[in-house]
């Protein structure tokens, strides 16, 4: 299972962003309960440790964290951010290394499946 440093090392150095502990940690419970599928599913240890570390940042960014794209400073203070650049592609990447599908309940928006909600009414 991947630690909760790797995990820690994993997203800071990948996305630029710190979360608090208990929030990978909670991560890292939630692919834990998935744990014995992927065993039975009989992956390489590579594959093991990216479905592992892939579905771990998905948990735990779920919220579209913000990243910092660019400051500055000495008093023209200014601060940039980008939202949720990558997480599709590491949502792409974790559907084609999980073929067995152990992780799909885990990982919103992993399925492949889109959901459009339509909202109408009547002017009184």
């Amino acid at each position: 299972m991947v630690s909760l440093s790797d995990l820690k090392v994993f997203i800071s150095g990948s996305l630029g962003i710190d979360l608090p502990d208990f929030i990978l940690q909670a991560a890292l419970d939630s692919v834990a309960s998935v744990q014995p599928c992927l065993d039975g599913a009989g992956y390489s240890a590579s594959d093991m440790m990216f479905i592992q570390l892939y579905t771990a940042t998905l948990i735990a960014t779920a919220a579209d964290v913000r990243k910092i794209k660019s400051q500055s400073a000495p008093n023209g203070a200014s601060r940039s951010f980008e939202y949720g650049k990558g997480m599709q592609s590491m949502r792409s990447k974790l559907q084609s290394l999980d073929k067995s599908g152990c992780t799909a309940k885990l990982v919103a928006g992993s399925s492949g499946q889109s959901m459009v909600f339509v909202v109408t009414g009547e002017e009184e």
